[in-house]
């Protein structure tokens, strides 16, 4: 019984958060982008690469 999820699934977890962490500092920031929330989001398209990348890669 395998019960760790695949590790493209764990990268687009990762990548989701970081997405809904800037949303939330930008919506609380009045709709002003601050230099941490340019960051968690360019790390969550990047988790999302990722986790995309390898799904199509071992799957397809």
């Amino acid at each position: 019984m395998n019960i760790i999820p695949p590790v493209e699934f764990i990268f687009l977890i990762i990548g989701f958060v970081f997405l809904a962490l800037a949303l939330r500092e930008y919506v609380r920031a009045g709709r002003k982008m601050s230099v941490a929330c340019k960051i968690r989001l360019r790390m969550g398209i990047i988790f999302i690469a990722v986790g995309t990348g390898l799904y199509f890669i071992l799957y397809l």
